[in-house]
């Protein structure tokens, strides 16, 4: 499955678009955190009772992809694939509409 990734506008939360945008009818989510954050990077035993041995990461190794992760908003993108409704030609264009004027109210 394909996915869009957006990064949220400054000075707006990607929770709260990702709010506005599930309003809209869109299906968008946060995206899934990284790998080092995982439990087999940050459950010491986790990786021993495999019988790996993996170097934990310090929680604040990796801190571009902390800041990219937290402004990123992943849009499901299955409905691109179905055929447009004859009654709305850009479906998208207008969910997205709709949640750029509702983001306001479900903060910032």
């Amino acid at each position: 499955m394909y996915k869009w990734h957006w990064r949220a506008a400054p000075g707006h939360r990607a929770d709260a678009v990702v709010q506005a945008l599930r309003a809209a009818g869109v299906r968008a989510a946060l995206p899934a955190r990284p790998l080092h954050e995982t439990p087999l990077f940050t459950d010491p035993n986790l990786a021993s009772s495999l019988g790996l041995r993996v170097v934990l990461p310090a929680p604040d190794s990796f801190p571009g992809t902390a800041r990219l992760l937290d402004r990123l908003v992943e849009i499901d993108t299955r409905d691109a694939y179905e055929p447009l409704p004859e009654d709305d030609p850009d479906p998208y264009d207008h969910a997205l509409a709709a949640a750029a004027e509702r983001l306001p109210e479900t903060g910032s």
